[in-house]
């Protein structure tokens, strides 16, 4: 008798909206209504090259922004929105 093949332990990061759905603890039909909005807030798009997926890395950093958990300087945000608005306005 041959032994098992060891299973993958790759855990999937891109989320379908179901699964984003599902750790929002929303409805699919909700979070599409409302996905707009969320990305007013900074909630992450998601990414058309990677069939319509969003990172759940992503996801869970913005939950923890929206409850207080992780600063908006954590990963250099702010810095880079700042880089981002010098830029901008710095054009002729």
């Amino acid at each position: 008798m041959s032994a098992p093949k060891p299973r993958s332990a790759v855990s999937n990061r891109g989320w379908t909206n179901a699964q984003v759905a599902q750790r929002l603890g929303v409805s699919i039909s909700w979070l599409q209504e409302n996905r707009a909005n969320l990305e007013k807030e900074g909630f992450p798009k998601a990414d058309q090259l990677l069939a319509g997926r969003t990172d759940s890395k992503a996801v869970e950093l913005w939950l923890d922004r929206r409850s207080g958990i992780a600063a908006n300087d954590d990963i250099g945000f702010d810095i880079a929105l700042q880089r981002v608005r010098q830029r901008v306005e710095n054009r002729p």
